[in-house]
């Protein structure tokens, strides 16, 4: 909000290379632009997002501010992702947010005619 004295990297019309974002990772981790993370250590973290179901940005875009994303699928496969953002200190734990915005993610997908299965996932 203006005035909060915080600025994130997201900001209405705000642009950033897909790999270094939670929201990017979660999409890209499940599309056919897998190999567009830029270096060896992006390809870890897409794998690492497709392992758990949901990608993490704890402070690699914006100092302070972590992000939690999962991926939203449609009938045609990974269609957008969900994320959540919020300062670091003092907010909840990754493992707090996470299985609450994955449970989001899968009745968005189930609404969009989606599967959101671990095992259809891969």
């Amino acid at each position: 909000p203006p005035g909060s004295g915080v600025r994130l990297a997201s900001s209405l019309g705000a642009r950033l290379p897909a790999w270094t974002t939670a929201v990017g990772r979660a999409q890209l981790a499940f599309s056919s632009l897998q190999g567009r993370t830029g270096t060896k250590e992006g390809v870890k973290k897409l794998e690492e997002v497709r392992r758990r179901g949901y990608a993490v940005d704890d402070g690699e875009t914006a100092i302070g501010i972590c992000c939690v994303a999962a991926p939203v699928f449609g009938v045609n496969g990974c269609c957008g992702a969900l994320g959540v953002s919020y300062l670091s200190q003092g907010g909840p734990d990754v493992s707090t947010v996470a299985p609450l915005l994955v449970a989001s993610a899968r009745r968005a997908s189930f609404q969009l005619g989606g599967a959101w299965e671990m095992e259809e996932l891969a």
